[in-house]
Parts: structure tokens; sequence; C-alpha cells
């Protein structure tokens, strides 16, 4: 019975972590420091976890490790390795450092959801909440920006909140906790589930997660909204028809509804976005990342072995290319862009040039190693796995447009692959397997 009690309480703690991580970071009480953040106190719970799993592992009678999660344990220290390794080209020591925590606390994820059987279950609870709180948040920006502004000045991470108030400034909803991920869970729950309340509510949650990412004007997120939704109907959803007429109907109105509720907000909807109608927000922006993308394997050439540093790729820009950051009649747009010149918002250009050629040669080798392994998930029949499966991918394309230097990308991208190495029960939720 102890040993049950102690189990379930070091999953519970693991599940917390993940969904402080999972929602926008605050300051605790309103004392704005960063020791007291909502993510930092993640980290402080899972790092105990990691030392108590450990202990537990070497020293105590905890269960061994599977061969899978071997496997996964010595891809992540040779992507770690690399990543550490490029602190011999950092120009700027303390640069990399503000970046370099948040890929060492990612591994202690790992390690600790290797060891937790019930995680996928937990997990789907956490995209639930963290769907549901992440959704008022959101509509709080929308709604009523004033108001946000002061709470958020008062209880959210700085750096947080600028990037939120510069993008209120934009038209865009700025959140950064990938709830789009949560949609194959939730759809593979939804068609599983014999409950119609429980149903109800997942449909309400579904929609929660469905709206604001369509109201966010961020095509990254419209691009991950429709591979969630897209791969979920051919793996996830399958050969019920009815079942998939429903639900395009239903996206086709939530679409009509989004669309004028942000025209209506602020002048322009995420299909003005994806039309490319603005030349400076739609199209220089594109135009950008292909100069990034020139820009980082210049570094990454230069430096195979070490690249220029985690966090260091802004110190090794031409001048040039440095002052088209500063240059705008538009004061929101010139600060995104002052944020936006750290990073080359490509995970393929930022491992190039920040870790360098060999470290880009590794990551794709353990990317491949993945899809052989969703590969054959997809193949089987365990439903919760799919999903979790197409999660992860669904995460994996915000990285192709976007920096991924937070602890919240990193902890998941990890949490996610260690969930997949699980055997996973195949009972439904109707029969209350997720209870």
């Amino acid at each position: 019975m102890l040993k049950l009690i102690k189990q379930n309480s070091v999953l519970a703690l693991t599940l917390l972590a993940i969904f402080l991580v999972k929602i926008p970071p605050f300051y605790f009480l309103g004392i704005t420091s960063t020791l007291l953040t909502s993510h930092t106190l993640a980290r402080y719970l899972i790092f105990a976890i990691f030392l108590f799993s450990a202990w537990q592992v070497f020293f105590g009678k905890g269960k061994a490790i599977p061969q899978s999660g071997k496997n996964l344990i010595l891809l992540f220290l040779a992507y770690f390795f690399f990543q550490s390794f490029s602190v011999v080209g950092a120009e700027s020591v303390e640069a990399f450092a503000r970046v370099y925590k948040d890929i060492v606390f990612p591994g202690f994820f790992l390690f600790v959801v290797l060891f937790q059987s019930g995680i996928a279950r937990g997990l789907a609870k956490i995209f639930v909440a963290a769907g549901i709180i992440n959704f008022f948040y959101q509509m709080a920006i929308l709604l009523v920006p004033s108001a946000f502004r002061l709470f958020g000045e008062r209880f959210i991470y700085s750096e947080h909140f600028q990037l939120v108030d510069i993008n209120i400034q934009r038209g865009r909803l700025f959140v950064e906790t990938y709830d789009e991920i949560a949609i194959p869970v939730l759809l593979f729950l939804l068609f599983k589930e014999k409950r119609s309340k429980v149903r109800l509510g997942y449909i309400l949650v579904l929609t929660m997660i469905i709206v604001p990412s369509l109201l966010s004007n961020f095509r990254t997120r419209f691009l991950m909204l429709f591979f969630a939704l897209a791969a979920s109907f051919l793996i996830v959803v399958g050969g019920r028809l009815k079942a998939k007429l429903t639900l395009i109907g239903s996206l086709f109105v939530l679409g009509f509804v989004a669309h004028s509720v942000s025209v209506y907000f602020f002048g322009f909807s995420f299909l003005n976005r994806l039309a490319l109608e603005d030349p400076g927000e739609d199209v220089q922006t594109i135009q950008s990342r292909f100069a990034n993308i020139k820009a980082s394997l210049d570094m990454g050439l230069a430096r195979p072995l070490s690249g220029v540093g985690l966090n260091n790729y802004y110190f090794h820009l031409s001048e040039g290319r440095k002052g088209l950051f500063s240059i705008s009649l538009n004061l929101a747009r010139q600060r995104e862009a002052e944020f936006a010149s750290v990073n080359p918002h490509n995970i393929f250009a930022q491992i190039v040039s920040e870790t360098g050629l060999v470290s880009l040669g590794l990551y794709l080798f353990i990317l491949g190693f993945f899809a052989k392994g969703d590969i054959g998930i997809v193949k089987g029949k365990d439903g919760l796995k799919k999903s979790l499966a197409i999660s992860f991918w669904t995460l994996f394309i915000y990285s192709i447009f976007n920096p991924t230097t937070t602890l919240a990308y990193n902890s998941l991208f990890w949490i996610l692959r260690a969930a997949l190495t699980q055997d996973l029960p195949l009972r439904s939720p109707g029969n209350r397997s997720l209870g």
C-alpha cells in the first residue's frame, strides 16, 4: 500500500510539473522574481523527482529501464552532448547559459516520465486542463486587452508578457502553449467514450482549442491545427464517415466564426494571412526565413563541429542584416523584429548554425529513428499511442517556423517521446481506463 501511495504521489507531482510547463509562465503572488515563476517551480519539482527516481534505479528497488527507454536516453545524451559542446564556439557564454538550462531540464523530464506507467493517461488529463486555462487566457487577451495588460504587468513573466503585448498590437494572440497537440488525443478520447456528457465535454474542449488557434492569426498555429486534424481524420477517426462529415461541417462553422470575430477585432483574419495580403507581415517574414537559413548554413559551414554556440546566432549576423531589424515605421513590428533576430526561426537552421553540421546530422538521424518507430505505431492497434504520435509531429511542425529555445517546447518534445516508448493500456475511456 505504501509503495502504491509513493508511486501515485510521484506521478501526481510529475503531472503537476508538466501542467505548469503547459500553461503560460506567471509570477507567484505577484512577486516579480525569476525564482518564483510557474516554470521555475516546474524545474524545482522535476529535478527533485529526477533525483528520487535516479536513487531508486541505481540504489533502491526501482524498476529497470526498458530497452526502448535506454535507446531514447542514449539519443538524448548524444543530442545533449552537441548542445553542450557548442559552448566552445560561443561568443557570449551568458547568452549560451540563458538557453542551456532549457536543454538540461527536458532531460530530467524524459528520465522521470520513462518510469511513470500512467503517464499517457495523465497527459490526456493535463491536455484537457491546460486547454481550458489557455482558452480563457487567450480570450482575456482578445476581449479585455487593457485589463489583461494591468494583470500581466504584475503576474505574468516579463519576457513572455512583452511578446504577448507586442502581438496584441499586431493583431495576434501569442501564447506559446502548443495546445494543438492535444487535438489527436481529444479526438481519440471522444470516439472511444460512451458517456454522452463526457463526450460533450471533449467536444467543448476541442472547440476551446480550435477557435483560439484560428483567432491567433499565426500561420504556424493554423498549420499545426490543419496537420493535427488531417492526421487524426486519417489515423484516429478512421472509417467513421458520419463522424468525419460532422467534424468537417463543424470546422467550417468554427472557421467562419473565427474569421468574422478576428476581422471585427483586428481588421484581418487567418485567411488574409494565408493569402499573403500584407507585404510586410505576410510576405517579408517568409523571405526573411529563407535569408535566415542561408545565414545559418554559412555559420554551420564555418564551424561544422561546434557551431557558433547556443543562442549566439545574432552575434554572427552581418551588420547589414542586423540593420534590417531596426528599420520599421511600426513600433510593435520593430520590437517584434528585435526579438525575432536572435533566432533563425527554423529548427534545422538553428541547429546547423548554433551547434554545427555534425549536430544537424545527428538530429536528422534522431528524427528518422522516431519516424520509423511511429510508422510502426500507426500500423498497430493502440489508438492512444497513435494519437500521441500525431501530437508529437504536430509539435514538431512548430519548430520548422519558430524558435525552440523554450522550456515548454523542449520538455514536451521529450515527454511525448518517452510516453511513446511505454506499453499503454488498450481499454477504452468508456471503460474508465483513463480514470
